[in-house]
């Protein structure tokens, strides 16, 4: 890392690329390249997301992006039409968009206009949508591919520091700096002239936008010299999981273990909205309680949700069940299509089934009714609960879209977790782990042991390096197996 006064410019090594790319890489490939596509600029960022959202429903429903690509473009057109429709797009005429070859000058008034539907229609937008689909479906990643992934490293490195900054220092506002990334396009082999990816690095700038800075960056770096490895912590704070994340596997845990006595209490809370406030809190606590029985713990996000939707009222009845077997189907169509979707694209893929009615609880004649039903039945999971790493800073070109816990597998831990079955080993363990970090996890196995043991750190100083060293406690994680206490000491400069 190389600080100026007003930037900070940050070298990273990039991890290969998968050899076969996941699906959600595959679905922001695609955004990406019809997002940044030049000669698309003629249409605005909501025209283009609504042609994405129906060229994946259209792939859904053919399983084969193949298929897709071979239509003709009367065929695609068609196809396009009845997924826009299916998606409620194509509300007349709501969607406005510059017509290609006009300049856009002039009388914005007297400027021409054409609708979402005309839009399809045109053989440019339908080629450069075809020719982004054939590239994004790629089995083998092309350099194509490779520089994108680079570049998606780069773009999230440089949102995990500046995540860590706004942490570590709240003056530090994310909003007040720009992301850059280096133009160079990776190493070139000598003998070859190809680029070679394996050891790339790639550089990013983090620059201050006010004209000459106001300290942002000389505050942060004031900081991180005081308190390094707080900063590391909120490094790797950063690429764990979001509260979306852990709301989508809570609540999939909650549906694959769905019991009896949980669908009981469901339906009971379900039933109780008709009969008042202290009804349905009586029957959230009964909720509760049949979850615990079946260990399981569920967070305020995840327990609202069942409250209000898989208990709400007019839900239909078994819905549990009922969600649990519309999430098998939406995976079963991401892992045949190798292309990742929302709530949206999945209700709209889903409604020509008419054998859901009755699970659903009402009869529809109008397909696009059943996509909505089924769609607002989700929580955000897929590319719904995807947060975009660059939302809330500036830059100085389109970042291609990704997010923080790309790094999630790379980003280590800042310092190791160590075992202590009682207070007795404490001083010795945080002698050499506060010498070595600055910082340290211990695990104990219940809370009277972790009292114990924050306990015997506190009252007694550690000798680091020659220093005697009250340590300071930063966390207590009760989660998981024992309890994990955080100890670090800001005099231990690393």
């Amino acid at each position: 890392m190389e600080s100026e006064v007003d930037g900070v410019c940050l070298t990273a090594a990039v991890p290969l690329l998968p050899a076969v790319p996941s699906a959600t890489d595959r679905s922001l490939r695609l955004g990406d390249i019809v997002h940044g596509d030049p000669s698309l600029l003629h249409l605005n960022g909501l025209t283009k997301t609504a042609l994405i959202s129906a060229l994946l429903v259209e792939i859904t429903k053919s399983g084969d992006a193949g298929v897709i690509v071979a239509k003709s473009n009367r065929d695609l057109s068609l196809g396009l039409d009845e997924a826009l429709q299916q998606l409620g797009l194509l509300d007349d005429a709501a969607r406005p968009v510059p017509n290609p070859g006009d300049s856009g000058e002039g009388n914005s008034e007297e400027e021409k206009l054409v609708s979402l539907r005309a839009c399809i229609q045109q053989d440019q937008v339908l080629n450069r949508l075809r020719s982004a689909l054939l590239e994004a479906s790629q089995q083998v990643p092309d350099a194509g591919w490779h520089a994108w992934h680079r570049s998606r490293v780069g773009v999230a490195t440089a949102a995990m520091f500046v995540e860590a900054a706004s942490r570590l220092l709240p003056a530090f506002d994310p909003s007040g700096v720009a992301i850059d990334l280096a133009l160079d396009e990776g190493p070139v082999d000598a003998d070859s002239g190809a680029t070679n990816f394996a050891g790339d690095c790639v550089s990013m700038w983090i620059t201050e936008t006010s004209p000459g800075g106001n300290g942002l960056i000389e505050g942060l770096h004031l900081e991180i010299s005081r308190s390094s490895a707080d900063f590391r912590q909120l490094l790797a704070a950063a690429t764990r999981p979001t509260d979306l994340e852990i709301l989508d596997s809570e609540l999939q845990h909650l549906l694959q273990e769905w019991a009896p006595s949980v669908e009981q209490a469901v339906a009971l809370v379900r039933s109780s909205w008709e009969s008042g406030h202290d009804a349905v809190e009586g029957a959230l606590e009964g909720l509760q309680f049949a979850l615990a029985n079946q260990g399981q713990s569920l967070s305020y996000s995840a327990l609202s949700f069942l409250a209000t939707r898989l208990a709400g009222q007019g839900a239909p009845d078994e819905l549990g069940p009922l969600l649990r077997d519309l999430i098998e189907r939406w995976q079963e169509f991401e892992k045949r299509t190798s292309f990742a979707i929302d709530a949206r694209v999945f209700g709209a893929a889903c409604s020509t089934y008419k054998e859901l009615d009755e699970r659903l609880g009402q009869s529809f004649e109008d397909p696009q009714r059943r996509a909505r039903s089924i769609a607002g039945f989700f929580w955000p999971r897929g590319l719904d609960a995807l947060e975009d790493a660059t939302s809330n800073s500036v830059s100085f070109s389109r970042l291609p879209v990704t997010n923080i816990g790309l790094l999630r597998d790379v980003v280590p831990e800042p310092w190791p977790v160590v075992e202590c079955e009682s207070d007795l080993g404490v001083n010795s363990a945080l002698a050499g782990g506060l010498a070595e970090h600055g910082a340290l996890d211990i695990r104990f196995p219940d809370a009277d042991a972790a009292r114990g043991g924050i306990l015997a750190a506190v009252s007694n100083p550690v000798e680091v390096d020659g220093l005697l060293i009250y340590p300071r406690v930063t966390g207590i994680d009760p989660s998981g197996n024992g309890v994990k206490v955080s100890f670090s000491a800001k005099e231990v400069g690393l």
